[in-house]
């Protein structure tokens, strides 16, 4: 695939004809790894929804994984429940801290 800039006439003369850097590979975050995080917050029409993402950042340099889900409470607990990561934490109601996720609802969530 050519990544030339050959057509990109609103740049400098110079910049038109180098090469772009391919994008970086998206990876899913490895199991065992990383940590799922879940809070509530506000979709693109400022509506509460409730969100988890579960970030693993490899400490040998390599590409960081992410994956992320959102929707009802009930919905985003399943989904970060099932997630293979190292660790799992909900915002507190203040959203200053972050405690462990409770394996379930019973455990009071």
């Amino acid at each position: 695939m050519d990544l030339r800039r050959a057509r990109a006439f609103y740049l400098p003369e110079p910049e038109r004809n180098g090469f772009v850097a391919p994008p970086s590979e998206a990876r899913a975050p490895r199991p065992g790894h990383g940590t799922v995080y879940v809070c509530l917050g506000k979709d693109a029409q400022g509506r509460l929804v409730w969100e988890a993402t579960w970030d693993d950042e490899p400490g040998d340099g390599g590409p960081p994984g992410s994956q992320r889900f959102d929707g009802d409470r009930a919905a985003v607990l399943a989904w970060a429940r099932s997630r293979p990561a190292a660790a799992r934490l909900i915002a507190t109601p203040e959203r200053a801290h972050w405690r462990p996720l409770p394996i379930s609802d019973e455990d009071g969530d």
